[in-house]
């Protein structure tokens, strides 16, 4: 993620200014002024992380526990 916000706008604006539709990844970039956002709920994945790390707290073997990919998705679209 880019956690510089002169940055995040730098892009936005670039984007804006070539007229490039352009999808991004976190939902701060379409409140700088991006068409849309579209990407994995983060706060549902670390909830997803907690159940892990309580597994192998109360004995879990961690090589047995499943892979799982993000399941909860998140779509923003910016204001007309």
């Amino acid at each position: 993620m880019l956690k510089d916000l002169s940055t995040q706008t730098e892009v936005t604006s670039l984007a804006a200014r070539y007229r490039l539709p352009a999808v991004y990844p976190y939902h701060q970039f379409t409140e700088l002024g991006g068409l849309l956002s579209y990407g994995f709920d983060r706060l549902d994945n670390y909830r997803r992380a907690a159940t892990y790390a309580d597994r192998i707290l109360k004995g879990a073997n961690p090589s047995e526990l499943p892979v799982q990919a993000p399941v909860k998705n998140k779509g923003i679209g910016a204001a007309p």
